[in-house]
């Protein structure tokens, strides 16, 4: 690889891989994200929106310490948000 080529940056894919310039005429190769990184992304837009919602999974309230500052009813109130926002929450959610 030249150093032109270990300079640029990676390219991203709509699958969040990143494709990686390979040497002058070779065919870039994607490579997979690894999930810690994909998760420290998800968190990172979220502090940077400044979006941080409340939207325990089914049962967390019944150990969460947090209970007295949401109240009771905080399951309800998730089922009235808007769901396409929080798409990266589920994402998160769903990794393994």
């Amino acid at each position: 690889m030249t150093a032109s080529a270990m300079e640029q940056p990676a390219k991203r894919l709509r699958n969040g891989a990143r494709l990686s310039e390979g040497p002058e005429g070779t065919a870039a190769k994607p490579r997979p994200r690894a999930p810690e990184f994909e998760a420290l992304e998800i968190v990172d837009r979220a502090i940077e929106l400044g979006f941080l919602p409340a939207a325990p999974g089914e049962r967390a309230c019944t150990w969460c310490d947090f209970l007295p500052v949401c109240g009771p009813d905080e399951h309800a109130r998730v089922a009235h948000k808007m769901r396409d926002k929080l798409g990266d929450l589920e994402a998160l959610r769903d990794m393994p």
